[in-house]
This record gives C-alpha cells, structure tokens and sequence, in this order.
C-alpha cells in the first residue's frame, strides 16, 4: 500500500513596505495631455545632458496632504525600442519617488528625455535631476547642501 503525502503549502512572507512619503500615488502623476501642453508651454525650462525639465508653481488648497507632480515625456526620437524607452521612464520615476519629500510640495514638473538614453545608468538620472531640482529650486533649503556633498562624494569614487 502506498501512502501519499501531502505536500506543505508554501506561506509567502509579506514584503515590508515601503514609507508611506516614498510612495508614487495617483495623485502625483500628471496624466493628461492639456495639462503637460500647459506646463510645457507657459512654463521655465532647464536643460542637462539628457533632459529637460520644465515646471510651473501651482497654488494648491491643502499643502498638508500636497506633493509635486511629474509627468515624463519620452519620444521615439529618443530610441525605437519601447523597452529602453520604459527602463528610462522606470528611472525616472523611482528617482522622483525616493527623493519626492526632499521637493517642495508647490510644484507640476514635466520632465523630457533627449539625446542617447540606451546605456544611462540609475546614478546618472539621479545625478542629473537632483541636479535640475536644485537649480530650478525645487528641493527645500534643508537638502540643498546634502546634495552638494552627496554629488562630490560620488564624483571621488568614479575618479579613482
């Protein structure tokens, strides 16, 4: 006689979530097209290497529970791949959502890729839009400084 066993059901652990500030909700996103044409054309603009930022200051009711916005803008001038094309939006976004509590809460960016994307790394995006977030003075004058020294120090290890 055979005696069959039953097998042990896996139990998943839960994933530990993140902050809540480091979140990427709905209400961060701008979605629609008249609103990235507003901003777009109304609005400054600052460019790096491989982007162009453009921003307006928005008067919001509840600064309590407000947060900047983004919309990103990535054409297929950029690369015909969607894929690559996905990895940058990824990027983007993960930057904006890590370092969304560090910009003041007053503001809709349209951020616009251009030039070469494929072979851009996670540190060159970040490097890049903390660097535009600081000079459209967008983060807040508590970690203004922190970015400075974050930058050099990071500029040191690739020197050496």
């Amino acid at each position: 006689m055979v005696v069959k066993r039953r097998k042990k059901k896996k139990v998943k652990e839960k994933k530990p979530r993140p902050p809540r500030r480091c979140k990427f909700p709905q209400n961060c996103r701008i979605k629609k097209r008249s609103e990235f044409l507003v901003i777009q054309k109304q609005c400054a603009k600052y460019h790096s290497r491989h982007f162009v930022i453009t921003y307006r200051r928005v008067v919001r009711d509840d600064l309590k529970n407000a947060s900047p916005r983004l919309g990103i803008t990535i054409t297929k001038k950029n690369d015909k791949r969607a894929v690559c094309r996905n990895r940058l939006k990824r990027l983007i976004r993960e930057v904006f959502r890590i370092h969304r509590h560090k910009l003041v809460s007053t503001f809709d960016l349209v951020i616009i890729a251009k030039g070469e994307i494929e072979s851009i790394t996670f540190a060159q995006v970040e490097n890049e839009l903390m660097f535009l977030f600081e000079r459209t003075k967008m983060l807040k004058r508590r970690f203004c400084q922190w970015i400075n020294v974050v930058v050099e120090e990071r500029n040191n290890k690739e020197s050496v």
